[in-house]
């Protein structure tokens, strides 16, 4: 919970709000499934929704979020095709990991992201998934991850897809 007000002299005045949730469970020996449920929002106190300042606002994208885009790609679009951020986001990933050898795995995942322009206004304005491959290796850091999402539903300028290399747990 993020907020902010003009009683401490600036003149943005917001709340912002992350909660997100996990499940994991191990289907077989060596076999896990992933789960997880993100939301986020971001609205104006004072009902001025464009005094939020726009690094507040939500750019969803990349290696821990929906990773058939870069960061901050998968964010909702002006007109003209600039990345304007949304103030609602709700995140989906399932994930489902096969254990090869005692230090390597491979998974499968889809991502699904439903966003709007307005906190308000729910969820129904955009809607982007992914699925996608990668493997890992299990480090005493935690998994380096090589991950590809490929793009189900392409607004026109997105990519098919992006390849990730990250270092920890997506989620």
């Amino acid at each position: 919970m993020e907020w902010a007000s003009d009683l401490f002299g600036g003149e943005a005045k917001y709340q912002r709000f992350e909660a997100g949730v996990s499940w994991h469970r191990e289907m077989a020996p060596g076999l896990v499934i992933h789960a997880a449920l993100n939301q986020a929002s971001v609205v104006s106190v004072d009902g001025d929704e464009e005094i939020i300042p726009v690094g507040k606002l939500l750019f969803p994208g990349g290696e821990n979020s929906i990773r058939g885009y870069g960061r901050g790609e998968a964010s909702l679009r002006d007109v003209e095709g600039k990345y304007v951020g949304s103030r609602a986001n709700l995140l989906l990933n399932l994930e489902l990991e096969q254990l090869l050898t005692d230090n390597l795995s491979a998974v499968v995942f889809v991502d699904t992201l439903a966003a709007s322009r307005l906190a308000s206004d729910g969820l129904g304005d955009e809607m982007l998934s992914s699925i996608g491959l990668g493997v890992r290796w299990r480090t005493f850091m935690g998994p380096v991850r090589l991950e590809y999402g490929h793009n189900l539903n392409r607004r026109p300028g997105d990519p098919n897809g992006a390849l990730h290399f990250a270092i920890g747990f997506p989620f």
